[in-house]
């Protein structure tokens, strides 16, 4: 389901004479339409659906949105200027209708909590392109049928685990019978050690990425203690926020889609001395069996 929809204000400054339609943002951010063919624009209360790449002043891609998750979408919402909180990029999307395509650019000074990547250039450059625009009802509407669809998605999820739990754990099983010794990896700064047991393709995960997991984890003696099928779908890590145990983080830079794979993490990239009661000790190495299904760039 989608979620934190984003409700704001629109305002906008016509401003200079130019090749293409350029507009300022309530906070003086330049904004230029670089395809103008829509012949009817978002208006109050519509849903506007977005694809959003990020770029530095040499054109180079620092980010992009494109394979997201979940579609990106904000709610135009009724009134004028957000004087509490204007945000540019939504501002930007508020002038578009389906099909249109802008860029904003933005000083990198101006960017709150700005990566590294973006602290080289002088300037970011936002290229947003608006997919969809629809009506209130219409996305109540949809946003009902994606919540039944996940529903009985969630349901198809849970009763798949006790099949797929054989599986994972006949695949452990053989790593603590030693079957897999010549196939061990080990990451060399962390000690972490993984087992590529069917390999995928494109790029393993990076920070700032989030990567679509199944997984179950055992106990070096093949104790269970977790996977995402009783909850009825798949994991998803933001790689670098610190949302998962360091084994994890380290783990999923390793891996690519489609990978299946053994993560073997020692115990100070897990739960360490304090263990996670009742079920996992203090200081215990752990296993997982990861599936990806997908890396998001």
């Amino acid at each position: 389901m989608l979620k934190n929809i984003c409700f704001f204000f629109l305002a906008i400054l016509l401003f200079a004479c130019s090749s293409e339609p350029t507009i300022l943002t309530s906070q003086g951010y330049k904004v230029v339409i670089d395809k103008d063919v829509a012949a009817e624009k978002s208006q109050e209360t519509d849903f506007v659906y977005f694809d959003l790449k990020i770029f530095d002043d040499k054109d180079s891609l620092l980010q992009s949105y494109e394979n997201a998750p979940e579609p990106l979408v904000i709610q135009i919402a009724e009134g004028g200027v957000s004087k509490d909180a204007p945000n540019p990029v939504m501002e930007t999307i508020a002038l578009l209708g389906a099909g249109d395509h802008a860029s904003l650019i933005i000083p990198t000074d101006s960017i709150p909590n700005a990566t590294p990547e973006m602290l080289k250039s002088s300037f970011v450059k936002y290229k947003i392109v608006a997919t969809e625009v629809i009506d209130q009802a219409t996305f109540e509407a949809k946003m009902e049928a994606e919540r039944q669809e996940a529903e009985r998605g969630s349901m198809e999820i849970k009763a798949r685990e006790e099949e797929e739990q054989a599986k994972a754990k006949a695949l452990v099983q053989n790593y603590i019978d030693g079957k897999y010794k010549g196939d061990i990896q080990t990451d060399e700064e962390s000690g972490l050690k993984y087992i590529i047991l069917e390999k995928g393709e494109g790029e393993t995960g990076k920070p700032g990425q989030v990567v679509e997991a199944n997984y179950f984890g055992y106990l070096t003696d093949g104790t269970p203690f977790d996977n995402n099928y009783k909850y009825g779908r798949p994991f998803n890590v933001n790689l670098g926020r610190g949302g998962v145990i360091p084994g994890w983080e380290i783990g999923l830079t390793k891996l690519r889609k489609n990978d299946k794979a053994l993560l073997i993490i020692p115990s100070e990239l897990a739960y360490g001395e304090r263990g996670s009661p009742p079920i996992i000790p203090p200081n215990s190495e752990l296993i997982f069996y990861m599936e990806i299904l997908n890396v998001f760039y």
